[in-house]
């Protein structure tokens, strides 16, 4: 049964689409039937995620790296570091969805309510970013804390752009703007604290795309510090 599924899902690589379809068939009956075989399983489950990808069955993908977090999560002396690493990756997609609800609550009079709204979405989010990065999984942990580091700064950009009270007049509303920029300042510390933490992975020789990313989102508020070019220097080429 693993044999064909392996043989399907070569094919399905290949672009075959009838394959796709068998290969899951057979992932998910080995799933299925033989469970005590947790490594392969764990295989299975990311397999059946990536033919769900290739299906274009989104509910299909996230059912089965849920269900690869949950086999990781009860695994106890199974568990083994690729279930770790599968696991953790998987966790991450399941975040996502968290990180929407907060990017669509809008910042709208009374903004007392909403900001209520959106904060407890960003704890929400930031709880579950606290989970990915228990894994200690290098790549997600780099990526947990770029994507926390960007919930504080979306939500000092969205007060900025927030909804202002209507009927103010020039000078009430340019005190109101004051106002906001001051109460962003605790999110922008936390944005920056938290891409200068991700940025000293490079020094454990961690130099992935995310702390490419907090790299970038620094140099733009600290060009100073991290906006530097490397500077070649002449060098003699031979003795005078």
């Amino acid at each position: 049964m693993w044999q064909a599924a392996e043989l399907y899902g070569a094919a399905a690589k290949k672009g075959n689409a009838s394959a796709i379809t068998l290969a899951a068939n057979d992932y998910a009956a080995y799933v299925a039937q033989f469970p005590q075989q947790f490594d392969l399983c764990i295989e299975a489950r990311q397999n059946l995620a990536d033919l769900a990808v290739m299906a274009r069955d989104n509910t299909a993908r996230n059912r089965w790296l849920a269900e690869i977090v949950q086999a990781d999560r009860t695994a106890g002396a199974a568990r083994t570091p690729r279930s770790k690493y599968l696991a953790a990756r998987a966790f991450m997609v399941t975040i996502q969805p968290q990180i929407d609800v907060f990017n669509t609550i809008r910042l709208t009079q009374p903004l007392k309510n909403s900001i209520k709204q959106k904060l407890a979405a960003r704890d929400a989010a930031l709880k579950l970013y606290g989970q990915a990065l228990d894994y200690n999984v290098a790549e997600v942990t780099t990526e947990a804390t770029y994507g926390m580091a960007e919930l504080h700064a979306r939500m000092a950009k969205d007060m900025m752009d927030s909804e202002r009270p209507k009927k103010l007049d020039a000078d009430a509303l340019e005190q109101y703007n004051v106002m906001l920029e001051e109460q962003t300042i605790p999110f922008e510390e936390k944005s920056i604290a938290l891409h200068q933490a991700n940025v000293q992975h490079a020094a454990d020789g961690v130099y992935d795309e995310w702390v490419k990313k907090s790299y970038a989102a620094l140099a733009k508020i600290m060009p100073a510090r991290y906006a530097k070019t490397e500077v070649s220097e002449d060098y003699v080429t031979h003795l005078q």
